[in-house]
């Protein structure tokens, strides 16, 4: 169990990172698809 909760330590670094980034992403997907192709 200790081997499979390393990898998963990793993961919420990066996991952390992406889930801030939806909220400047889903800006950025909402005005590109208002401003049609960028």
């Amino acid at each position: 169990m200790k081997t499979k909760t390393q990898p998963y330590q990793l993961n919420p670094i990066p996991m952390v990172s992406k889930q801030k980034l939806p909220a400047y992403e889903f800006s950025n997907t909402i005005k590109k698809s208002t401003s049609g192709p960028g």
